[in-house]
């Protein structure tokens, strides 16, 4: 059964060696967001409300100028920041990997006899370094899709709760139903993963110990029997990983509806919007404006 506590376990020690880069990890790639998903789009609404401001040419070109000086700013800011992310992140993640492998052989030492006359080699072999790699895949998960987009979302609904409060809480109560069906997605994934993990194990262990004990296989014309038993194994593995990617296909079809009712949500708020900025101001190019500044 599945347990990130358990997990956890073994992997917290190893991280906190390297809290530091674990840190700038985070922030670098925070602040990176924040001033290119946020700050950056914050600008250029201002350039666009600049131009439809109804001021005269030479007031808008100053204030385009210094809109777009700052802007200039702020990507030299972000890459500084995503960069600083990155190499962070690449001397956080070899050497957490680099420990959980020393760990992982430490334990496989310090096991009996039996452990490894009762298990295929290759099986063993197998798992250790999935173990290893597999941190690289949860902190490039971690920092990648939820710190980034758990950040982004916390600046756009910042600014959405300042500019258009409605349209803000429609994304918030929408996002929330995203996060509750996407966690209940993920944790039947996880099984499944485990599953055709499991498969790749077998089909690895089996392919290791045959090439491992071909002398005895030729010696003994036990081919067919090898053959076939690889064949099942594989087998195994080919249902275990179509099982796993269609519910996948089914997780990525229930996301992209929920993306495409927040859409149509946000149109049936957003033509109102238009039409009472329109209206009430009595200029077109300053509904314009009302609009824009909505997002």
């Amino acid at each position: 059964m599945f347990s990130f506590r358990k997990i956890w376990k073994y992997l917290w020690p190893e991280i906190k060696k390297n809290k530091i880069s674990c840190f700038l990890m985070f922030l670098g790639y925070g602040v990176g967001v924040i001033f290119d998903s946020v700050v950056k789009p914050y600008l250029y609404k201002e350039i666009v409300d600049s131009f439809t401001s109804g001021n005269p040419p030479e007031v808008i070109l100053h204030q385009v100028t210094h809109f777009a000086v700052i802007i200039c700013f702020v990507i030299v800011l972000y890459i500084v920041a995503f960069r600083t992310g990155d190499y962070a992140t690449t001397y956080f993640e070899s050497n957490v990997m680099k420990e959980l492998h020393d760990t992982t052989f430490n334990r496989l030492l310090a096991h009996s006899y039996n452990f490894f006359s009762n298990n295929f080699s290759g099986s063993i072999v197998a798992k250790a370094k999935r173990f290893s790699r597999s941190f690289e895949t949860f902190t490039d998960t971690v920092s990648f899709q939820i710190w980034f987009s758990g950040v982004s979302m916390a600046g756009i609904l910042t600014v959405l709760f300042i500019e258009a409060p409605i349209i803000a809480i429609v994304f918030l109560v929408w996002s929330l139903v995203y996060i509750g069906i996407t966690f209940l997605f993920i944790r039947k994934k996880i099984i499944m993963d485990m599953e055709e993990a499991s498969a790749d194990s077998s089909v690895t262990g089996q392919l290791s110990d045959a090439i491992l004990n071909i002398l005895n296989i030729k010696i003994f014309g036990s081919s067919k029997r090898e053959q076939k038993l690889f064949e099942e194994a594989t087998h195994a593995q080919e249902q275990k990983r179509r099982r796993a990617w269609y519910f996948g296909n089914k997780q990525n079809i229930v996301q992209g509806a929920l993306m495409a009712i927040l859409q149509m949500i946000l149109l049936f708020f957003e033509y109102p919007l238009v039409v009472q900025g329109s209206y009430f101001r009595g200029h077109d190019r300053v509904g314009a404006g009302v609009y824009i500044r909505s997002f």
